[in-house]
């Protein structure tokens, strides 16, 4: 955990001095807009300093989310996906992937694969991010038994486990927990170990 604090930091700290994306002021938002996922890696590759990008190649794809998310993430979200219009966002939008946070992770860990000589895999980091939404879905209604009342969702428990899975965690009127997780349904056993 304090190895990813380190990084988190590193990379806040560096990288306002260690990229240079490309300003273009015909973009709303006087930045150059990639206009699509080959692009944004070319726009990567050139904008990303030497030590930045040595410092991406070193972290773990299962860190690489939490490093990124709020410092380079946020950047491709503002400047690249949000512009209007964004011929990234539709590019990405047009190959099956919704979410702006869901676009910058599959263009940052693309980046991070081709950059430690691994395979993209753009189709599995597709089905990734849908197998997540999927499992995120609101549970189906369930009425307690005991009491015949709603069920209150108190909380969702979440495994980056594969697959994805989220567990929501019910508690009805006489304090009985119940849980549901998609594919299973409801039930009075905790499914998470």
């Amino acid at each position: 955990m304090a190895r990813i604090a380190i990084i988190c930091t590193a990379l806040l700290i560096g990288c306002g001095s260690m990229f240079s994306p490309t300003k273009d002021p015909s973009f709303s938002r006087g930045y150059y807009v990639p206009r699509d996922l080959e692009d944004a890696l070319h726009e990567l590759d050139r904008s990303l300093s030497w030590t930045m990008k040595r410092k991406l190649r070193a972290v773990s794809e299962r860190e690489l989310a939490g490093a990124t998310h709020m410092d380079l993430g946020l950047f491709i979200r503002n400047y690249w996906l949000r512009a209007k219009p964004s011929r990234l966002r539709a590019s990405l939008d047009a190959i099956g992937i919704r979410s702006l946070d869901d676009m910058s992770a599959v263009i940052i860990t693309s980046f991070h694969r081709r950059s430690n000589k691994r395979a993209i895999d753009l189709k599995q980091q597709i089905a990734d991010h849908d197998a997540f939404w999927n499992a995120s879905k609101p549970p189906t209604p369930y009425i307690c038994e005991e009491t015949e009342s709603p069920v209150q969702i108190e909380y969702s428990v979440y495994s980056a486990s594969e697959p994805t899975r989220v567990v929501y965690v019910g508690i009805c009127p006489d304090e009985s927990k119940v849980y549901f997780e998609h594919g299973r349904g409801w039930s009075s056993s905790n499914p998470m170990p």
